[in-house]
């Protein structure tokens, strides 16, 4: 077993094989090693955020866990110390191919544009388009 914490203090919850672990109310988190190697894996970037210093480092680190474990995953995962995440950044498996900053849509202010074309639903503006 492996005993992790989320260093953005957001107790965001893991996904893995169709389960949902969460942290709750709880600081740390206790995972079985193979969730816990899926999660740490040096090519799973799913859990790495932009921090508003401007590094990309690791969302999780590790309280307690065995020895061995740490030394096949990178000694990188005991680093625990609390950061900032960078909202305006990215997040995700593409987070580290982003640029600085992106640009988000409001979809609730985007106009509807009705497309012109015979559709049934369009009614009486399907018409007017043509």
């Amino acid at each position: 077993m492996v005993t992790i914490v989320d260093r953005t203090g957001e107790q965001k919850e893991i996904k893995w094989d169709q389960r949902i672990w969460s942290f709750g109310k709880k600081t740390t988190l206790v995972l079985p090693l193979d969730v816990a190697t899926s999660l740490f894996n040096s090519i799973n970037t799913t859990h790495f955020v932009h921090t508003t210093a401007g590094e990309f480092v690791r969302r999780y680190g590790v309280v307690d866990a065995p020895e061995d474990w740490v030394a096949e995953v990178g000694m990188d995962v005991l680093e625990t110390s609390p950061l900032t995440r960078d909202a305006s950044r990215l997040e995700g498996w593409d987070a580290s191919q982003a640029g600085a900053k992106t640009d988000v849509i409001d979809l609730k202010q985007t106009p509807n544009r009705p497309q012109r074309g015979d559709y049934a639903n369009q009614g009486d503006l399907a018409r007017a388009g043509s």
